[in-house]
């Protein structure tokens, strides 16, 4: 809006109203762009948030199918009088070091 002795001159000669009105029109206008953008910007980000969730909830059901199944194979694998690696290194290296003395 023109200030000064230009927005006095606007004023008299209703220059300054159709300017006003034109902004208002632009003003609603852009409003109602945002508007429109931003329900399209959530629509698109909800669809892409549920197919992750579907994603992670495929995943998360895998995993567990998995677990179960290592658990399963471990306790098979006990049972069958096997140790675990971690208890087979131990007992490795209590063996070697009970056989093992050094010369000098």
């Amino acid at each position: 809006m023109p200030k000064g002795l230009k927005g006095v001159w606007y004023s008299l000669t209703g220059k300054y109203q159709k300017l006003k009105a034109d902004n208002n029109i632009q003003i609603e206008t852009c409003r109602k762009r945002d508007r429109e953008e931003q329900h399209t910007l959530i629509t698109r980000l909800l669809k892409e948030r549920q197919n992750l969730q579907r994603h992670f909830e495929d995943f998360k059901e895998t995993y567990k199918t998995q677990m179960l199944e290592l658990r399963q194979d471990i306790a098979h694998y006990k049972e069958m009088g096997g140790k675990l690696p971690e208890q087979e290194a131990r007992d490795f290296t209590h063996s070697f070091e009970k056989t093992y003395e050094p010369t000098l």
